[in-house]
């Protein structure tokens, strides 16, 4: 009996052993928009403090600027190149080379949370390609867990805000009333189509409320609270971005937008 005992004990120790051997899991936050949903201003901070954040358990992996080539700063503090390359826009050397720069930083980084981030991820025409990226990562990264985050705003503050956008940039010179029948059917809006083949790819989707978000003018913290990283942005010394606003972002007030139009 005490051999038998003994023997059970060893087995015990092997596996135990044997599973601390293998690679420690770590999660892959996917934050996929919607456009037009605090994507900047999420994607900005994180890209400004990423050493930082990275000393404190938060991986935001940032793009070579030479391999992105000609590439506006808006690509470069997010993951936009991953998506085009992913959805062959480029020659296949353009993916490989893309994605391989952002594992390489995956597999240096101890950093136990990895976060990657692009509204252009949203949409029934991207998902595909957002499941060759992940799939890519899951292959190249070790054992990750991927996770699935989308933020998301009622149809009526997304036309509002597209609005905005529009007539910043002077593609549109109607009034909001004629401008939402134009829009009213953008495939953005298909919340429950995209979620559903979000889940069909991944598993699950996590969907969050831009304006619950926004609340507070707290958006940063309250989205990474929301996704388990409450403690981030504290532990950095970073806590007073909870407040932070996009530089981009504060153009679209009412009165800009006013003077925009009727000037």
């Amino acid at each position: 009996m005490m051999a038998s005992s003994n023997s059970r004990s060893s087995g015990e120790s092997t596996r135990a052993k044997a599973s601390t051997d293998q690679p420690v899991e770590r999660r892959l936050v996917v934050h996929v928009g919607m456009p037009r949903a605090g994507s900047s201003t999420l994607q900005e901070v994180l890209f400004h403090y990423r050493q930082k954040l990275e000393q404190h358990g938060l991986l935001y992996p940032a793009q070579s600027a030479a391999l992105a080539g000609p590439a506006t700063n808006s690509q470069l503090y997010n993951h936009k190149l991953l998506l085009k390359s992913a959805k062959a826009y480029w020659p296949p050397g353009r993916f490989a080379a893309l994605h391989q720069d952002i594992a390489g930083q995956m597999a240096a980084s101890a950093a136990p949370c990895i976060l990657l981030s692009c509204e252009g991820w949203w949409g029934p025409g991207s998902i595909r390609a957002l499941a060759r990226t992940v799939g890519y990562f899951e292959q190249q990264g070790g054992r990750l867990e991927p996770s699935i985050v989308a933020v998301v705003r009622e149809p009526a503050s997304f036309l509002t805000s597209l609005y905005k956008l529009d007539v910043l940039h002077g593609r549109v010179d109607v009034s909001l009333e004629d401008f939402w029948p134009t829009k009213i059917s953008d495939s953005r809006l298909r919340f429950g189509s995209i979620a559903r083949r979000l889940k069909d790819h991944f598993g699950s989707v996590t969907m969050l409320d831009f304006d619950t978000l926004s609340d507070g003018d707290r958006f940063v913290g309250s989205f990474l609270s929301a996704v388990g990283l409450g403690g981030v942005l504290s532990n950095a010394g970073l806590k007073a971005l909870e407040h932070h606003r996009s530089a981009g972002n504060a153009q679209f007030a009412d009165s800009r937008v006013a003077m925009a139009l009727f000037a």
